[in-house]
């Protein structure tokens, strides 16, 4: 009776691993920014991040949501478990917005050099919709960042959502939606973690 009870207990806690497993999945926290990570702040559904690039030797501060979204229509294999998220990120010296992958995209393109290859994707806030250049890092891949960083997070600051069409892979496109909720709030603590690692300050 009692190695019954036992088994019992060992199948309960299993499925219910599982299901954990399964939750995590649907709603997956965003993953870290392949830096090591220094200080930490949650605060308003965005976490802020300060960590140190060794490959580079260089520090940054990254501010993420807290959940990262799947695309709208799923894509076929091997990315039918793709997420992405969008963010913000600093240098100590300048300010940019990027999105950030699960998994590292394929898609045409467009302009290439040493470091990094371009491409455009159609992003909209809204009504309003434009095809924007993104760079992405070899170093990085699974990042795209803003080429025009200025004037996309002051679009992103005063805005609820967005969302990005990326052509993917071959005939397959990809299409985000990110909710933009309290990212002033996240560009405050952007900002204030930011002048900690400006070159002056240390």
């Amino acid at each position: 009776m009692r190695k019954d009870k036992i088994t019992l207990c060992a199948i309960a806690a299993f499925v219910l691993y599982g299901l954990v497993g399964i939750f995590h999945s649907a709603y997956s926290a965003t993953p870290a920014l392949d830096r090591n990570v220094a200080t930490e702040t949650v605060s308003s559904g965005w976490t802020t991040r300060t960590s140190y690039d060794v490959g580079i030797k260089k520090w940054f501060v990254d501010t993420v949501p807290d959940l990262s979204v799947a695309p709208l229509t799923p894509l076929l294999k091997p990315y039918e478990n793709l997420r992405s998220w969008v963010g913000l990120s600093c240098d100590g010296e300048n300010k940019w917005p990027f999105i950030g992958f699960t998994e590292t995209p394929i898609q045409e393109q467009i302009n290439d050099s040493a470091e990094s290859k371009v491409f455009y994707a159609q992003v909209a806030w809204g009504n309003i919709s434009r095809n924007v250049p993104l760079a992405q890092k070899k170093r990085r891949p699974r990042f795209f960042v803003f080429s025009d960083a200025s004037s996309i997070m002051e679009q992103m600051l005063n805005s609820k959502a967005m969302s990005i069409k990326i052509d993917w892979y071959g005939p397959q496109s990809a299409r985000f939606e990110y909710s933009l909720e309290d990212i002033k709030s996240a560009f405050y603590e952007l900002e204030k973690e930011c002048v900690k690692i400006a070159p002056n300050t240390n």
